[in-house]
This record gives C-alpha cells, sequence and structure tokens, in this order.
C-alpha cells in the first residue's frame, strides 16, 4: 500500500526550468527577480481551532506539518512552553510526589494529502453495571452497520451447578466474572449507523428510498471484566480474550454516564480529496506486543504522553508510559471486531474509537497515509533537562523502553470502510448503494513496511 512520488519526474522539470532560463538569457548580470514566497501546501491543515468538545483546540506551535516522520520526543508547545518533555505529577500516587517526565507530543499532525490527524479528548467514563432494558439483563452489542459483535447477560444463578461462583456476566455464553467496579466504560456517541426505510408519493407513485443515517439509540461501551475486580475467585484466569468495544443501547447506561458522554461526538469522518487506491478487503493486521529475552527490548509497544502508575510498593511506585500496539488487534471471536480510529495522534490513551467494523470481511479505499512508520517506539532519543539540570534515563524510564534494539511497528491509512453486502440484510444492502448514505472515515493502522 505504499506510495511514492515520482522523483524522476521532479528531476525533469528541474531541468526543463534551467534550461528555460538558459534560453532566456539569463545572465550574472541580468536584473534579479524578486523572490516569491512558497505557499504552505498545507494551508487548511492543522488549524488549532477547536472542531468539537472531542476535538479540542492547540496552540499553533504544537503541529507537524510536514509529511515525514516528526522527531520524537517532539519539540512543540507544552504547557510550560516550547519543549520536548512535560514534566507531570503522577496521580494516584501517594508514594512518589516527584514529577515525571513525559515524552512531547504533537497535537496535530499531515497525511500524505493533507488530511489532519488530530489530538481528541478522551471522554469515557468507568461504571459498573449496565441497567436493564424493560426488565430484562441481556444486551445484543452491535457494530457500525447494525450487525451483532456480541451478546452479553447477567445472570445470578449459576448455569452450571457444580460451579456456584461463576455467575454475573456471561459473554457469549462465556464467563466473564463479577463485582468488577470498573467493568463497563462509556466511550461517548460515535459512528453507529442504521438503514432507514422512507416512502414517499411522486405523480401518485410510491417511491421507498432506503438510506444509512446517525443511529441515536445507540452509544459506545467497553466491557473489561479485570477492570476493578476484588480478585481471585471473581473473574475468569484470563480475561483478554473476554474484552469487547461495541455499541450498546443507550438506555443500558447510567443517566449520569450518559450525561457526561453526550458531551463528545466523534462523528463518521469526511474527506476532500480523491481516493488513492480500488476498493479493496480490510486486512487484519495483528501486532505482537512483549519483551524480548531477559526483558532487554520491547517489541510492538508504544510511547505516549500520560503516565500511569502500574503497581505501587513499599517506598516505590512502578510506572510506565507504553502501550501495547496489540490493542488495536481485530477480535476474531467478535465476528472479527476491528477498531475505525478517529485520530492517531493522541496515542497516549490509543486514540479514541469512531466505529467497529469487520476486518476480513469489509472493505476499505485509501484516501491518505502517512508515508512513515510512527517515532514513538522507543525513548532511546530522550533527553531529560529541567531547570538546565540533565538527569540520567536510568533514574525513570526501565532500560528496556530507550533500548536501541526496539522497533518501529506501525504507519497509518486514511480511507472509507463499506460493509460487505454479504454481512447485510436485503434494506441495508440497498441503503448502502444510496450515494446520500452517511460513511465511515477513518484511521487505520498497518504494518510497518521498513
Amino acid at each position: 500500500m505504499q506510495l511514492r512520488h515520482p522523483r524522476h519526474i521532479l528531476t525533469l522539470l528541474s531541468m526543463t526550468v534551467f534550461l528555460t532560463a538558459l534560453i532566456a538569457g539569463g545572465t550574472a548580470d541580468a536584473a534579479k527577480k524578486t523572490p516569491k514566497p512558497k505557499p504552505n501546501p498545507f494551508a487548511a491543515t492543522c488549524n488549532p481551532a477547536a472542531q468539537s468538545a472531542a476535538i479540542p483546540g492547540f496552540h499553533s506551535e504544537d503541529a507537524w506539518r510536514e509529511t515525514k516522520a516528526y522527531k520524537f520526543p517532539f519539540y512543540g508547545w507544552t504547557p510550560a512552553g516550547l519543549n520536548t518533555i512535560t514534566w507531570k505529577y503522577i496521580t494516584g500516587s501517594s508514594v512518589r510526589k516527584a514529577r515525571y517526565p513525559t515524552p512531547n507530543l504533537p497535537s496535530c499532525r499531515i497525511g500524505r494529502f493533507g488530511t489532519e490527524d488530530r489530538t481528541s479528548r478522551k471522554s469515557s467514563r468507568f461504571f459498573e453495571s449496565l441497567e436493564p432494558i424493560d426488565g430484562s439483563t441481556s444486551y445484543e452489542l452491535k457494530d457500525t452497520y447494525d450487525r451483532p459483535v456480541a451478546t452479553i447477560v447477567w445472570t445470578e444463578d449459576p448455569p452450571v451447578k457444580y460451579h456456584p461462583s461463576k455467575w454475573g456476566w456471561f459473554i457469549n455464553g462465556k464467563w466473564a466474572g463479577h463485582d468488577a467496579t470498573r467493568a463497563f466504560e462509556v466511550q461517548g456517541n460515535a459512528c453507529k449507523l442504521v438503514a432507514t426505510t422512507t416512502t414517499t408519493v411522486v405523480d401518485g407513485v410510491p417511491v421507498t428510498t432506503r438510506q444509512w443515517v446517525r443511529d441515536p439509540n445507540y452509544i459506545m461501551i467497553a466491557f473489561n471484566p479485570s477492570l476493578g475486580s476484588p480478585g481471585k475467585g471473581y473473574a475468569p484466569r484470563h480475561t483478554s480474550s473476554l474484552r469487547v468495544r461495541a455499541f450498546v443501547d443507550r438506555r443500558a447506561v447510567p443517566i449520569a454516564m450518559l450525561n457526561a458522554a453526550n458531551k463528545y461526538d466523534f462523528g463518521c469522518g469526511s474527506t476532500t480529496v480523491p481516493a488513492r487506491l480500488e476498493k479493496q478487503t480490510l486486512k487484519q493486521f495483528m501486532f505482537e506486543s512483549g519483551f524480548g529475552p531477559n526483558r532487554a527490548y520491547m517489541k510492538g509497544y508504544y510511547f505516549g504522553e500520560g503516565a500511569n502508575t502500574l503497581a505501587v510498593l513499599p517506598g516505590e511506585a512502578r510506572l510506565y508510559n507504553n502501550m501495547p500496539y496489540s490493542n488495536y488487534n481485530p477480535r476474531p471471536q467478535f465476528n472479527h471486531a476491528t477498531y475505525a480510529m478517529i485520530n492517531s495522534t493522541a496515542v497516549a490513551g490509543g486514540g479514541m474509537v469512531r466505529g467497529i467494523v469487520r476486518s476480513t470481511v469489509d472493505r476499505f479505499t485509501l484516501f491518505d497515509e502517512m508515508r512513515y512508520c510512527d517515532p514513538n517506539y522507543t525513548l532511546r532519543n530522550v533527553q531529560i533537562t529541567r531547570f538546565k539540570k540533565h538527569y540520567k534515563k536510568s533514574l525513570y524510564y526501565a532500560p528496556e523502553s530507550y533500548s536501541s534494539r526496539n522497533r518501529p511497528a506501525v504507519r497509518w491509512v486514511y480511507g472509507r470502510l463499506d460493509p460487505n453486502p454479504s454481512t447485510l440484510t436485503a434494506e441495508q444492502a440497498l441503503a448502502t448503494q444510496n450515494p446520500a448514505s452517511v460513511k465511515l472515515f477513518a484511521w487505520m493502522p498497518i504494518y510497518c513496511d521498513r
């Protein structure tokens, strides 16, 4: 999917300009022309003005306006002025009161053809349980195109009598624990679509129109049975395969959480640039995140702006500010549910999910791309200074964080996602053919080709 500039064409153009100057009689004593300033080819991108509550504004110097890789950490605007490092207090820790250096990232960058990639404001709120809907505690989770992702059910009676502790939440029939205080997380309003049918009378003849529109009855949530779990016996041993993100009937979300999430809308995206490649099946990219032998290096991680407390031990606080790319991996167990991202710049938390589609099934049309691999895969180039004093990386970061063996893992492409017609009802398939239907545009991660 890599696209390359035709450099030989640029060379011929340069030679043509040079020969034209000679033919025109350009000499050393010829009158010098006033140089014209080069126009900014991306004048309309990385506009610092806020677009919505979900996509905030930023300082004009906090943007990377080139199509080559930015240096990480990024030398741009921070709350303390221009810098590559932001010093922050560690929240949630009663042990470590010192500031922690977090590498800076740009709040906006652009794709090869000018598509913005902006930071977004995290809108999520955690809560313990879904509310019953008309007395029912069974919930259908759906993707962007109103297709099933999973069924989650709450029951207080253990289905298997010889496992009396296995009651609570079940996903597609698999036990997912109980009493986790932060099991659910409401994400906000995103790109959930529904196929509508409208019948009008034209010259006495009924005309039926089917069209995809935004669905106001659903909101995006995430489920993780390990968050806030009391411990052994309250959740399965391995919960990674039970984590899911999808759309749920908004009546299931507590009203206080709903009111907070309604302030943020991540939309369905759009573009003004033409398509670059033909529509093709959305590939399944599975990122491997882990550590090399003896934790000598990291693979499949990226560094964001936030520092998180991993565990508080007597006299110390273990910290990390790396996130696994495997968070982006499709979920084959949930109908190949795959995240479509509003952005990738705000990688402190992985960016915000705009929609849920199906890898290996749905279609992707390329409109723009980042030509480079994300550079924030290692802290090797970080220089830690404060008040003109230099500090060793080992004071704050584990050796594997800045290992020279860490390698880039991902780059991003932007495009339109379309559902595979074979996965739709007849009415939904007809709505897909309507040019007026709402389309989903998003940034998607692919393997780094370097």
